[in-house]
């Protein structure tokens, strides 16, 4: 028993210091208007096993190096640099990805909101149906609504003396809205005057 815990400790031991021998090891690495997978080949020819996607890796190229003594961590940094691409590495084996993009939990819409005339409407509201968020345009007619991402909003457009318009926006980069006068008749009026006789 005493013999297989002490083997069990043996390569333990022995396989930690082959990963941390790996991380550290060093490398002089000098390319010239090379590609990434040009790269990667040098990387490998040190020792590691490179996985990427090569449809991903294909379109980096021009990448020129010359690095002494460094580590593969510091060749994957400089290569990458400027690129949608990152890496791994665990023990001999160096792993190349497309970054994830983070989606940002808010979006903006931006518009611009005129008359018939073309003219600014400053003071319009600008609002998403059945929520609370809004805006009101600036003096210029424009607009920038922050809301919950969401694919397609319903905009309620509002002023006073124009009739409200209801917008879909389904991406559009800015929306332009025009308000038409509203055309009210009035059934009745009454003109009351007071007048002062001396």
């Amino acid at each position: 028993m005493k013999r297989l815990r002490f083997f069990a400790l043996f390569v333990f031991i022995f396989v930690c210091g082959l990963e941390l021998t790996a991380q550290t090891k060093r490398m002089n690495v000098s390319v010239r208007d090379a590609s990434l997978a040009e790269v990667l080949n040098v990387v490998s020819s040190h020792g590691y096993q490179t996985f990427f996607n090569a449809h991903a890796v294909a379109g980096v190229k021009g990448i020129t190096l010359d690095l002494r003594n460094a580590t593969v961590g510091e060749v994957l940094d400089a290569a990458l640099k400027g690129t949608n691409l990152t890496y791994s590495v665990t023990g001999n084996t160096v792993v190349i990805s497309v970054k994830r993009e983070e989606k940002s939990p808010f979006m903006e819409i931006k518009g611009v909101v005129t008359d018939t005339e073309n003219n600014p409407l400053p003071g319009v509201t600008v609002r998403e149906a059945n929520t609370f968020f809004g805006v009101a345009t600036d003096v210029e007619g424009k607009f920038t609504l922050r809301l919950p991402t969401k694919d397609t909003v319903n905009l309620i457009i509002s002023f006073v003396g124009m009739r409200t318009e209801h917008v879909m926006w389904t991406g559009q980069k800015e929306l332009r809205v025009r308000l038409r006068m509203e055309n009210q008749e009035m059934d009745e009026v009454v003109v009351t005057g007071y007048m002062n006789v001396d």
